[in-house]
């Protein structure tokens, strides 16, 4: 059997970080959402900003936590500004890779980005560690299969607690 074909993580997708943004108590129909740590999990609290540029993120782009306790926190399939403490993954648009299936990945390799996380009190995501990453070469119709799968999962698990 021949190894599955590999490739840096660094060669496929593009990084950039958040900004800090003022939050409005009321929402306009101008203002845009503010994803934060929190918003990586769950959208339990909604936050929004007038701020009139930032780093805009597409649900197509994977989310991760650049620094702080939770560096290495994914997320997926949001879209609004991202603050300070999260930076965006973007998939070269010539690659075949289904967000998804590139943040079910990532999640599993939350212990490692922990590992190679730099900083003595404030971990910060290493972007060498980062990039280096080997995303196996998978095709594409099999990462749909793969991440729906995976995600069944997750909910029968989240159903459990």
């Amino acid at each position: 059997m021949t190894p599955a074909k590999r490739k840096k993580l660094g060669s496929v997708i593009s990084v950039s970080k958040g900004k800090k943004h003022l939050v409005v108590e009321a929402p306009s129909s101008s203002s845009k959402r503010l994803l934060g740590i929190d918003d990586l999990r769950n959208d339990d609290l909604l936050r929004f900003t007038d701020d009139p540029s930032g780093t805009a993120v597409l649900p197509d782009d994977v989310l991760i936590a650049w620094d702080g306790a939770n560096a290495g926190t994914i997320g997926f399939g949001k879209s609004g500004y991202i603050g300070s403490t999260i930076a965006r993954l973007r998939i070269d648009k010539e690659e075949k890779i289904f967000t998804p299936f590139l943040g079910a990945f990532l999640k599993s390799k939350f212990d490692y980005l922990r590992q190679t996380a730099t900083g003595a009190t404030i971990p910060h995501i290493n972007r060498k560690a980062l990039d280096d990453i080997e995303l196996p070469d998978v095709n594409f119709d099999d990462q749909i299969r793969i991440a729906r799968l995976l995600g069944k999962v997750e909910g029968l698990i989240v159903q459990r607690k």
